[in-house]
């Protein structure tokens, strides 16, 4: 379950988080990007992390591990809605906001 106080940092609207990114360079190491998807969200990541999909409810729905440099992660198991994102890596767990429509 997702520990509530990780939600003081997150775009809580998509027109408070920039157009084309769900909040640029989250941790400083990881960007994400489009907000909103049809899906696939694509990572960037400056270094090894670990990424969990958690609902909006907080169940956690997806876990995995992110190696440095580009990767892809498929919404579309889990259909319309929007998703906390939440990294965690040496730089530290940071948290947002994808909405898949």
């Amino acid at each position: 379950m997702l520990d509530p106080g990780a939600l003081e940092d997150i775009c809580l609207k998509t027109n408070d988080c920039p157009a084309n990114s769900i909040q640029d360079e989250i941790t400083g190491n990881i960007d994400f990007y489009p907000n909103p998807t049809n899906n696939i969200i694509s990572l960037e990541s400056k270094e090894d992390s670990q990424l969990n999909i958690y609902s909006i409810e907080g169940k956690l729905l997806q876990s995995t591990s992110l190696n440095k440099g580009k990767s892809n992660i498929n919404l579309s198991l889990y259909g319309k809605g929007n998703f906390i994102l939440e990294t965690t890596s040496t730089s530290g767990r940071k948290t947002a906001i994808a909405t898949v429509k």
